[in-house]
């Protein structure tokens, strides 16, 4: 197993929710609220702290 973060066991819970964005949902919002995602887990303190913070997927 690999170990990030100093942590052991599963990155992600089993079980997620996701939906496709609706056309009256505000993108930034939304995407505020992915990035903000790993401080809420614990994984960091601050956005700026977790590696992956401004990747770009293409």
């Amino acid at each position: 197993m690999i170990h990030l973060f100093e942590r052991n066991g599963a990155l992600w819970a089993r079980a997620y929710h996701d939906h496709a964005l609706r056309s009256d949902e505000d993108l930034k919002t939304v995407a505020r609220y992915i990035i903000g995602n790993p401080v809420r887990a614990g994984l960091v303190e601050r956005v700026g702290d977790y590696s992956f913070w401004d990747a770009v997927w293409a």
